[in-house]
């Protein structure tokens, strides 16, 4: 599990105790044969759900115990603010070479599937609902062509919409067409807006969640030319990019190629 997904199991936690509450449900649908056995294997599926998410600080610090990049698992969280959904104390950084640190640049951003040059968002996620109508139509055509009954038939459309939810949350599908780079991460400098913005004058950033009256986004603060602090406002739902991507990206590049100027 890359750290990219690690951040998205953290993030979407709460999603295996509802899927595992509605297996459950439905294994308590039917009394013939046939469908009691159907009902303890899904039984059996619930409580596997149930137990990973119980787990899932064992199963996140086993897998990020070894790892070069827990720091930055760890700092991610905070930015974001998941840190309080999981039961871990913050790592300890390592001290590493700079030349160290920009060889595994690559290997992080192969590692984890990062696309350093970001467009802009030209069409919504109409491919999901998209996605989404074909498969329960495509259902609803097997319930009149095979007539299965009405516990059968809600099995397999909700299964069905399990997969595509955690296809979606942890696939690195891209369900949107760029029109163009309106962001590109470089080893010199970020390039947004038509502003480059050097590593070492940016200061820090922080992720804004979405709330009544705005979208959300991330706000980069940075020096300008004569050391005063500015701050430059970009909203997610413009870019290309998914929200986890973004934040790893500027810690990464911050993290590898930042030197703060004081």
């Amino acid at each position: 599990m890359s750290v990219k997904n690690s951040i998205r199991f953290v993030e979407y936690s709460s999603v295996f105790v509802l899927c595992a509450f509605l297996l459950m449900v439905l294994s308590l649908v039917g009394t013939d044969d046939m469908q009691i056995h159907v009902n303890f294997y899904l039984l059996g599926i619930s409580a596997i759900l149930f137990l990973v998410y119980i787990f899932k600080d064992k199963i996140i610090y086993t897998r990020i115990k070894h790892s070069k990049y827990k720091y930055l698992f760890w700092q991610v969280l905070e930015k974001i603010h998941l840190s309080e959904n999981i039961l871990m104390e913050q790592p300890i950084e390592a001290v590493m070479p700079q030349t160290e640190k920009q060889v595994q640049e690559d290997t992080f951003i192969r590692e984890n599937g990062l696309n350093t040059k970001i467009g802009t968002r030209r069409t919504h996620d109409y491919l999901i609902w998209a996605t989404v109508g074909v498969y329960l139509l495509g259902v609803y055509a097997a319930n009149l062509m095979l007539s299965l009954n009405a516990s059968d038939t809600a099995l397999i459309a909700i299964l069905g919409l399990m997969c595509i939810s955690f296809g979606y949350l942890f696939g690195n599908y891209n369900f949107f067409r760029s029109g163009g780079i309106a962001m590109e991460f470089t080893p010199e400098a970020l390039v947004v807006k038509d502003k480059i913005l050097s590593w070492d004058k940016i200061i820090d950033w922080q992720y804004n969640r979405r709330d009544s009256t705005n979208n959300s986004s991330v706000t980069i603060f940075y020096y300008d030319t004569y050391l005063e602090v500015q701050s430059l406002r970009i909203e997610l739902f413009q870019l290309n990019i998914r929200k986890i991507d973004l934040v790893l990206l500027l810690s990464h590049f911050k993290e590898t190629y930042g030197k703060n100027i004081y």
